[in-house]
């Protein structure tokens, strides 16, 4: 874990070495997954969950802090209301050219390079995975393998913006969907290093936490600057008072909000760019929290997990000010608090969805604030799943 003190003492890598890393990666494995003559699978359909961070990483988990200093999460795989939220499906198509869908939006192109709008990370992955991991000629040669016009489809059942890693796990399970139909099984890393490169180029990575929802169940993530790209991930076996002080007491709400500008965020990465010392030693305390939480939670310390989400809701809100959540939302926290509860956003903290951790004597109050604080919010049933379901 790093330092309180730790800042970088030379310039952190920047987007394209990080690149380059991400590549340097790929062609190591890249040969196991080289896609010879053969028929292709054809449909295929990938329902993953998505990422519950109780330890969350900050910005630790994104270049270019953990390119220099040690980095951590602690997060659950889930379902939403008793689904996986995410869907990636290949299926052969009936007309002239691939369809292409993002939720609403679809498009009908000839080429992946036609593809435009909402949808050029689509076509980000889908060279990648052609050029980099298969060793295709290029993106098109990939859907020629599949036909020449499949229907791609991804959807999820979350709106945008929740803070729960969605976007990382749409491209993650289209990664899988793809090489299903092309009747190649990819690897974990492989997956993530596919989204992590289409993400960099198209300068809208996040960190690597997200896509650690493939995986299942309870797990600590943690990187090193040795080990930057793809994380080390440990299973975690909550004990049962854990597990019940969990499912009885740990509420996800939807607070009515989409995750808002990324400013604050983008600001957060330049200075740690920069080595602001004190951004540093804030970011350090994610790394320090997370350590203890996961002895409490094969402790069975749930007065600690509680304290963990305060812990970090205050670190979070030093970090980046109050300007990335509404006055309703911070007297929200602030009356669970004296409840004997905490809450914060999930993700990178500014909108979307909110941990909650909730007493049983006191959630019907919880309750009623919500109402009152967050009228457009709406309570999330979560349940830990254990990975993908690919077919």
């Amino acid at each position: 874990m790093p330092a309180s003190s730790a800042h970088p003492a030379s310039p952190a890598p920047c987007r394209g070495t990080t690149i380059e890393a991400v590549d340097r990666e790929l062609a190591r494995c890249a040969g196991q997954w080289r896609y010879t003559a053969g028929p292709a699978r054809g449909a295929s359909l990938v329902r993953a969950p998505l990422r519950l961070d109780l330890g969350m990483a900050g910005p630790a988990d994104c270049f270019p802090y953990c390119a220099v200093a040690a980095a951590s999460s602690i997060n659950a795989s889930v379902l939403i209301d008793g689904v996986p939220p995410i869907t990636a499906s290949v299926h052969p198509g009936t007309g002239d050219h691939p369809v292409w869908s993002l939720g609403d939006a679809k498009v009908t192109a000839a080429s992946l390079a036609d593809l435009k709008g909402p949808l050029p990370e689509m076509e980000a992955v889908a060279r990648t995975l052609a050029t980099r991991v298969l060793l295709l000629p290029s993106a098109d040669d990939l859907i020629a393998l599949l036909g020449g016009r499949p229907a791609i489809a991804l959807a999820s059942t979350l709106p945008h913006g929740t803070g729960l890693g969605a976007s990382s796990a749409l491209w993650g399970s289209l990664v899988l969907a793809l090489g299903r139909a092309l009747n190649v099984e990819l690897d974990y890393k492989t997956v993530h290093l596919v989204v992590l490169r289409s993400e960099l180029e198209l300068g809208a990575a996040g960190g690597w936490e997200d896509l650690t929802c493939l995986l299942g169940g309870w797990k600590l993530a943690a990187s090193t600057p040795a080990q930057s790209l793809v994380p080390a991930v440990e299973h975690l076996c909550p004990s049962p008072a854990a597990r019940d002080g969990l499912v009885r007491c740990l509420h996800l709400l939807w607070t009515g909000r989409a995750r808002g500008s990324r400013a604050p965020f983008a600001r957060l990465i330049h200075q740690l760019l920069e080595g602001v010392a004190s951004v540093w030693s804030s970011v350090a305390r994610f790394a320090a929290i997370n350590s203890r939480l996961a002895a409490a939670l094969v402790g069975g310390d749930t007065a600690y997990i509680r304290e963990a989400l305060a812990l970090q809701w205050a670190a979070w809100t030093a970090l980046t000010g109050d300007g990335t959540c509404t006055s309703s939302e911070q007297a929200f926290v602030a009356a669970v608090g004296e409840l004997g509860g905490a809450a914060r956003f999930a993700g990178a903290g500014d909108g979307g969805c909110m941990l909650v951790w909730s007493p049983e004597n006191a959630h019907a109050a919880v309750e009623q604030l919500a109402r009152s604080c967050l009228p457009h919010s709406r309570w999330l049933s979560w349940q830990l799943a254990q990975g993908v379901f690919v077919s």
